[in-house]
């Protein structure tokens, strides 16, 4: 049987797969994470991070954090 991975390779080759992001909603939400993968959907490219396999956030809401030394 396959993988998630290895039957979607493409969410995983995103930019941002593997990157801390900060996801700040219109709405006032925010939280920080690493995007696991990234899927195209009707409403848009959507982000999941990992940890949390039934949230996925707008890929406009996720900016990119640094870590710091």
């Amino acid at each position: 049987m396959k993988t998630h991975r290895e039957t979607y390779p493409e969410q995983y080759e995103h930019p941002l797969c593997g990157r801390r992001v900060r996801v700040v909603t219109g709405a006032g939400f925010q939280t920080d994470g690493v995007v696991e993968r990234v899927v195209s959907t009707r409403f848009g490219l959507l982000a999941h991070l990992e940890g949390e396999p039934r949230v996925a956030w707008a890929l406009n809401d996720c900016t990119p954090v640094e870590r710091s030394a």
